[in-house]
């Protein structure tokens, strides 16, 4: 499986090796450079101070998605896109989060009804109520097999201080940031996500 997202760390210990150095004093210099000449096809290099573990992460980022880059760029059904949606919105919703991270048990999220959320209005909206809840459908097994792929991909993170519980992950804030600020998001959440996206 390609690699889209790595601790910043890791990518410097690369860059040291390629470089043949001991300082990754060039490392910052060397992602501006690659940021720049990616950026014809629409990709850019993006870093985040990851709130959860605190840690820096780069990724590969899809700076237009379009419809090809949604369907084809996906490996990813249409029902666990929306089921992914349905996570993020949940933990984004989070009224116990601190400082922006907020976060949900496996149980809860393979148990989302995702008609309750916005993100099923919105693909109402595109396919009609009787289409959209045809087309969205997973078991709860399909949604527990999904969970870890998720946190593999980078889309959700594994909670460091509760086991069994998912936060959002550092693929999501990166590439879907537009999507998660367009929730109607707690104030100090949003506040949150201000001061890191």
């Amino acid at each position: 499986m390609q690699r889209v997202c790595m601790l910043e760390d890791d990518a410097k210990e690369v860059y040291k090796n390629l470089m043949q150095t001991k300082s990754d004093a060039g490392f910052l210099h060397l992602v501006g450079d690659v940021d720049k000449e990616i950026s014809f096809c629409n990709f850019r290099l993006g870093r985040l101070l990851f709130p959860v573990d605190g840690r820096w992460y780069i990724a590969v980022i899809n700076k237009m998605p379009d419809e090809v880059s949604k369907t084809m760029g996906s490996s990813f059904s249409l029902p666990q896109v929306h089921f992914l949606k349905s996570v993020l919105e949940a933990i984004a919703l989070d009224a116990d989060a601190e400082d922006g991270v907020g976060s949900i048990g496996s149980i809860t999220a393979s148990n989302l009804i995702f008609s309750q959320t916005q993100a099923f209005q919105a693909t109402q909206a595109e396919l009609g109520s009787q289409g959209a809840s045809q087309q969205l459908k997973l078991s709860v097994s399909e949604k527990d097999a999904l969970l870890p792929r998720l946190v593999q991909e980078h889309w959700l993170a594994a909670d460091p201080n509760n086991i069994g519980r998912y936060c959002i992950g550092v693929r999501s804030f990166l590439e879907l940031k537009d999507y998660l600020l367009s929730l109607e998001l707690p104030e100090d959440t949003r506040t949150a996500w201000e001061r890191f996206l």
